[in-house]
C-alpha cells in the first residue's frame, strides 16, 4: 500500500490510533466506575429491600416465606435463606467482589449477576427456634438476595415483572446504542476535521515540492506560496530569498561569461591577423617554430571561448530552443561515422537493441554525442563500444532511451567521478590538460541531458576504462 509511506498518511493515521485507544481507555475506565458504582447501587437497594425481612427477622427469629415472596415480586431480586453448608455450596460459580457494612457482595462468573449475603441476626441465643416448616436449625443462617436472571419469554413470569424487564432492557439498550453512536460520531467528527488540517499542510508542502521541482529545472523566478501558517511561511520566505540570489549570482556569471568571452574574441582577432601578416612580411619567420606555437595558441584560445560561449548559452536556456524528432540510432551511426574518419587506429562497435524515436534538440544532441565519443576515443587504447536500450524507471511508468559508451583506456579514478563534469574540471594523472583540452567538453554534455531532463551515469567500463551512459526521456 504505496499510501502508508507517505508522512502525511503516517500523521494522519498515527493521530486517529491515538484518539481511538483514547476512546478505548476512556470506555474501558467508564465501565470499571460503572462496575463499581453498580455494585453500590445494588448494596443500596438490597439494602432497602432487607430491612422489613430483617426486622420480621429479629422478631420472630422465623423465615416468613410469604413476606419473601412479596418483597422478591416488588423489587424484582430473588430471596433466600439458606445454612452455612448450602450458602458455600451456592457460591461454587461466584466470586467475591467486596464487603459493604457487613454485607457480602458476589458476581456471578457465567452471567455477571450480582449476590449479597449477609448474617441473619440472632436476638437471644437461648430461644429455641419452633419445628415450622419456615424455621431454620439452630445454626449460622444466610440471607441471600440476588438478582433475578429473567428469561422474558418465560411463561412462570407475571406480566407486572415481565413488562418492567423489558422496559429496563430497552432503556438500557437505547442508552448504550446512543453512547456508541455518539462515540462513532465524536470520532468521525475528530478525524474529518484532522483530515481537513492535515490536507492544508499537505498542499502547501506540495506546492514547496513543486516550486523547488521548478528551481531544480532552472526556473528560478518561480516563488513559493507564503501565505502559509508557521513555521512554512518562514521556510517559504527563506526559499524565495534563496532562490533570488542564486538567481542574482547565475546571471552575473552568465553575463560575466559573455562579457568575457566577447571582449577576448577582438583581442585574440587582432593578434592572429597581426601575427599572420608578421609572417608574410617577414619570410625567415615561416620557419621559425616560436610563430607556429604562438598561431597554435591563439588558435587554442578561440577554440576556448568558444566552448565557453556554448556553455553559456546552453546554461542560460532555460527551455530547449527546437524540438526535433530524433531516431536514436541514426543519431549514434550518424557520429560515429563521422569520427570514425578522423580515428582510423581505434575501433569502434555500435549495438542498438532498438531504435526508438525520441524528442528534442538535434543540434546540441550531436554536440553531446560528439563530446563523448571524442573524449572516449582520445583516452582508448583501442576500443570504444556505443550501445542503446529501452529501459523503464523504477520510480515511475515512464520510458527512456540509454546510451552507454564504453572505451578501455586507463579510466578516471572513483574519487575524480563526482566533479568530472563541472567546468574546468579536469584528472589529474591519465586525463589531464597535457592530453588536451581544457575541461568544459563534459561539462557542456553535462548541461545539454539536464536541459533534456535528463540523467548521467559515469562507471567503470568492463572495458577497463570509462563507462558514459545518459539517459533520455521518451516523451
Amino acid at each position: 500500500m504505496r499510501f502508508l509511506n507517505s508522512l502525511f498518511w503516517q500523521l494522519y493515521l498515527s493521530i486517529l490510533g491515538a484518539l481511538v485507544l483514547i476512546v478505548m481507555l476512556f470506555f474501558a475506565m467508564m465501565e470499571y466506575i460503572n462496575h463499581q458504582t453498580g455494585v453500590d447501587d445494588f448494596h443500596r437497594d438490597i439494602h432497602m429491600v432487607s430491612q422489613p425481612i430483617l426486622s420480621d427477622w429479629r422478631e420472630t427469629q422465623q423465615v416468613n416465606s410469604d413476606l419473601m415472596k412479596q418483597v422478591s415480586d416488588t423489587s424484582f431480586f430473588h430471596i433466600s435463606v439458606l445454612d452455612a453448608d448450602v450458602f458455600q455450596e451456592r457460591l461454587v460459580d461466584y466470586e467475591w467482589v467486596r464487603t459493604i457494612k457487613n454485607v457480602e457482595i458476589y458476581q456471578s462468573v457465567q452471567d455477571g449477576l450480582s449476590l449479597a449475603a449477609q448474617v441473619l441476626p440472632r436476638t437471644s441465643p437461648s430461644t429455641s427456634p419452633s419445628t415450622s416448616p419456615s424455621t431454620l436449625p439452630n445454626r449460622e443462617a444466610w440471607l441471600i438476595i440476588e438478582d433475578i436472571d429473567v428469561d422474558p419469554d418465560a411463561d412462570d413470569l407475571s406480566d407486572h415483572i415481565r413488562q418492567n424487564f423489558e422496559d429496563e432492557l430497552q432503556e438500557d439498550s437505547q442508552q448504550e446504542t446512543i453512547l456508541q453512536l455518539s462515540a462513532i460520531g465524536l470520532l468521525l467528527l475528530i478525524g474529518t476535521v484532522l483530515m481537513v488540517l492535515v490536507q492544508r499542510i499537505r498542499r502547501h508542502i506540495d506546492g514547496l515540492i513543486s516550486v523547488s521541482n521548478d528551481w531544480a529545472r532552472g526556473e528560478l523566478s518561480v516563488k513559493a506560496n507564503v501565505d502559509a501558517p508557521a513555521p512554512l511561511d518562514q521556510l517559504a520566505h527563506g526559499l524565495n530569498k534563496m532562490a533570488d540570489e542564486l538567481n542574482q549570482t547565475l546571471t552575473e556569471q552568465q553575463v560575466m561569461t559573455h562579457a568575457i568571452s566577447h571582449e577576448l574574441r577582438t583581442p585574440l582577432s587582432k593578434l592572429q591577423l597581426a601575427l599572420t601578416l608578421m609572417v608574410r612580411k617577414h619570410a625567415e619567420l615561416n620557419d621559425e617554430p616560436l610563430a607556429d606555437d604562438l598561431l597554435r595558441y591563439i588558435d587554442e584560445l578561440e577554440n576556448l571561448v568558444n566552448q565557453m560561449l556554448t556553455f553559456a548559452k546552453i546554461n542560460y536556456q532555460k527551455e530547449l530552443s527546437s524540438i526535433d524528432k530524433i531516431y536514436a540510432s541514426k543519431l549514434i551511426s550518424e557520429r560515429v561515422n563521422e569520427l570514425k574518419v578522423l580515428n582510423t587506429d581505434k575501433i569502434i562497435s555500435v549495438s542498438c537493441q532498438k531504435d526508438v524515436e525520441i524528442e528534442g534538440d538535434l543540434f546540441n544532441l550531436q554536440i553531446a554525442i560528439d563530446n563523448i565519443l571524442k573524449n572516449s576515443l582520445k583516452y582508448a587504447n583501442q576500443n570504444v563500444q556505443v550501445s542503446t536500450r529501452l529501459e523503464s524507471s523504477h520510480h515511475s511508468s515512464q520510458h527512456h532511451v540509454r546510451i552507454t559508451i564504453e572505451d578501455d583506456g586507463p579510466g578516471i579514478p572513483p574519487e575524480d567521478l563526482k566533479t568530472i563534469l563541472m567546468p574546468f574540471s579536469r584528472v589529474d594523472e591519465s586525463r589531464n590538460r597535457a592530453s588536451g583540452g581544457f575541461g568544459l567538453g563534459l561539462a557542456i554534455v553535462d548541461a545539454i541531458i539536464r536541459q533534456h531532463e535528463g540523467e548521467i551515469l559515469l562507471t567503470e567500463s568492463p572495458l577497463g576504462g570509462l563507462s558514459f551512459s545518459i539517459a533520455l526521456p521518451l516523451r
